[in-house]
């Protein structure tokens, strides 16, 4: 559930075409992780 959201986000910020998506997946994460501790 939480890679699904994860993923949805990952998409709005960085094309499918991305050489390291799995890179990318864990840095929108990161950012994700941040934001949320901002609240």
């Amino acid at each position: 559930m939480v890679r699904i959201l994860a993923t949805a986000l990952l998409n709005s910020f960085v094309p499918v075409s991305t050489p390291l998506p799995e890179f990318a997946f864990a840095l929108q994460v990161s950012v994700y992780a941040a934001n949320l501790g901002k609240y």
